[in-house]
């Protein structure tokens, strides 16, 4: 069944993303808007990101666990939900970086950066895209969970190991060691929760969670970096029981613009950021008197506007293309 639920999580997620790096960027073009810091706290929309994947992931493929013949099936998925639209918006920055290398700090072209970045592996140096080192924590766990599919032991052996060791040496520096596997634990434990109970309080549970999430934004300053990132997981994880709950209980009507924004917000996070910094350098061109908080609305506008557009142009035409491909080749196989 849809989630469009869900889906309306998964686009105020992104949106928050793109206010924490509008408003960065607005700050150094044009100085502090009229917000001072308040959006900052949108970082926590990746905290939710993570979640809501583990989410997806159990709530999708927890019946292939132990069936081998399905795991070719679950990569095929999980490579194709990632790298075709990545690649496209990395070429894109690439070509900016081969065109004016000043915009960056000169390692992006090199073989490894190039190398690293292709495949989604971690760069010390960090991705030339930049939101890409969420995407290498996407790949290791997807990675696990194939394990788990295709070796049910020692995929438990294994993400139990990722997150004891993210528990025991916590380092939000630290790839390895960050306290992203508890999101993902804690995505698959919302997963869990809301097939076993199709919860009547799903509206309750959803506006708590918000309220939790909420909560954690105030009160982010006065926490460490890890309790910041555990806070904002146990609250995202509540709002995804809620939003899956309302959907289990009775599909929820929700506007089109919302739905299109959740559909919409892979593309919006891959292509935001490179949108607000070509947006900010020209407007402080064309207008460097302008206020800041005018500067951080057009920026907001032109990263959602170049987002959507992204997933109508890009994302769509090669999901519709691959699931047609796959069409043709499931009909041949028959026969």
């Amino acid at each position: 069944m849809r989630l469009d639920s869900i889906q309306v999580g998964r686009g105020a997620a992104a949106v928050l993303v793109v206010l924490l790096h509008s408003e960065l960027a607005v700050t150094k073009y044009f100085g502090a808007p009229i917000t001072n810091g308040a959006l900052l706290f949108g970082k926590a929309g990746v905290d939710f990101f993570f979640v809501l994947s583990g989410f997806i992931i159990w709530w999708v493929h927890s019946r292939d666990i132990g069936y081998k013949p399905r795991l070719a099936n679950y990569t095929m998925r999980r490579l194709r939900r990632i790298y075709p639209t990545y690649w496209v918006a990395l070429a894109c920055v690439i070509s900016i970086f081969a065109v004016m290398p000043e915009a960056g700090t000169g390692s992006e072209l090199e073989a490894s950066s190039l190398f690293r970045a292709i495949l989604l592996f971690p760069n010390p140096d960090g991705q030339i895209l930049g939101v890409a080192w969420t995407l290498c924590y996407e790949m290791l766990f997807y990675t696990l969970f194939g394990i788990l599919i295709f070796a049910p032991i020692a995929g438990i052996v294994l993400m139990a190991g990722w997150l004891l060791g993210a528990m025991a040496f916590p380092d939000a520096n630290s790839f390895i060691f960050a306290p992203y596997p508890a999101h993902f634990a804690m995505g698959m434990a919302a997963a869990l929760q809301s097939r076993g109970l199709n919860l009547r309080y799903g509206v309750a549970i959803a506006a708590g969670g918000v309220c939790l999430f909420a909560a954690c934004a105030v009160a982010e300053q006065h926490l460490g970096e890890v309790a910041r990132h555990l806070c904002y997981a146990v609250s995202s994880m509540v709002i995804i029981v809620g939003l899956c709950s309302m959907d289990l209980k009775s599909p929820t009507s929700w506007p089109k613009p919302l739905l299109l924004l959740g559909a919409a917000s892979y593309s919006l996070y891959l292509v935001h950021y490179p949108t607000l910094i070509g947006t900010n350098k020209l407007l402080s061109k064309l207008y460097p008197e302008l206020s800041p908080s005018i500067a951080l609305i057009c920026a907001i506008a032109a990263a959602t506007g170049a987002g959507i557009t992204f997933h109508l142009v890009v994302e769509r035409p090669i999901s519709d293309f691959l699931q047609r491909r796959d069409s043709r080749m499931a009909q041949a196989a028959l026969g």
